[in-house]
């Protein structure tokens, strides 16, 4: 199957299962995160919501070199989703990569023109087929569309100054479905092992949509920088531009397109449950420092 199509290998579909969750619970969540009304009553209480996908596994490349990466073990969590009743086209969709990774859906294709914008226009995701830079296995020659190549996922960021952009390798997946038990062994590593973002790191991210200006309470550098992000851009478009906060470690920065502000420096982990509490409306009590005490992670030494 050509690796342009669309499609998983062999054009397979993924067969419709039951979803955990109920109905009123899946409404109650798409309303916590402002979905549409009339899509939540009509698909989700009308019994249509897709249950067509299915999760995969990723490894984070730790550098941002796209020829030289360096990767952690299938780690990751990815879904494979085929939205289309008895539609073979599938999408990939990521929810949990950081501060770079995609925030709309995109097309299992590595096609050229197969690009998404991000949470901006000037920041782009693609899809490109490659192998791991430790395979022992014969690729010299060999089609793209080979089971031992995988799917990379990409970004770049137009520069303000014209500069061109570079592409930056993410992670890279194979089409293997995951289990429970995968994530359940993943999730254990990433916690456990001494090393990496999640052990030096309490992260947190955060997205809004730029039309919240009032979210900038008045600062004025934002709006422009926001305003400056929907320039040229049809107003169907601009209205889906996205804004983050990012926390790791002291930081606490605001993320505008290309344009990052640290909006908060934090010097302790009492600064840290604050912030959590007043950006991203996360509660948690006092006491529960006690599980950050003497770890890599605390801001308190």
């Amino acid at each position: 199957m050509p690796t342009d199509a669309g499609t998983l290998q062999d054009g397979q579909l993924i067969k419709e299962v039951p979803c955990s969750y109920s109905p009123s619970q899946i409404v109650q969540w798409l309303s916590q995160i402002g979905f549409p009304t009339s899509y939540r009553e009509a698909d989700v209480l009308g019994g249509t919501f897709p249950h067509t996908a299915y999760a995969g596994q990723a490894r984070v490349n730790t550098t941002p070199n796209l020829d030289n990466p360096t990767f952690t073990s299938l780690s990751h969590m990815i879904i494979f989703v085929q939205p289309f009743d008895k539609s073979n086209k599938t999408y990939i969709v990521d929810v949990g990569f950081g501060s770079t990774g995609l925030v709309r859906p995109i097309l299992l294709s590595d096609a050229e023109g197969n690009t998404v914008i991000g949470t901006t226009a000037k920041e782009r995701h693609r899809l490109t087929r490659g192998v791991h830079p430790y395979s022992s296995l014969d690729t010299a020659g060999a089609s793209s569309s080979r089971a031992d190549f995988t799917w990379n996922l990409e970004v770049s960021h137009t520069k303000s100054d014209g500069t061109p952009p570079r592409w930056k390798l993410l992670i890279s997946f194979p089409e293997t479905e995951s289990f429970h038990i995968d994530m359940e062994n993943a999730s254990f590593v990433v916690s456990m092992k001494p090393e990496g973002l999640f052990w030096n790191n309490v992260l947190c991210i955060k997205y809004a949509l730029l039309d919240d200006i009032d979210q900038f309470d008045g600062d004025e550098e934002a709006m422009k920088q926001a305003q400056a992000e929907r320039r040229g851009n049809p107003e169907d478009v601009a209205k889906t531009f996205m804004f983050r906060y990012v926390m790791a470690g002291k930081k606490l920065t605001r993320n505008i397109g290309n344009c990052s502000v640290t909006v908060m420096t934090l010097e302790s982990d009492e600064d840290r449950i604050r912030a959590l509490k007043d950006v991203f409306g996360v509660e948690i009590p006092e006491n529960a420092l006690a599980h950050v005490k003497g770890r890599a992670a605390s801001l308190n030494g």
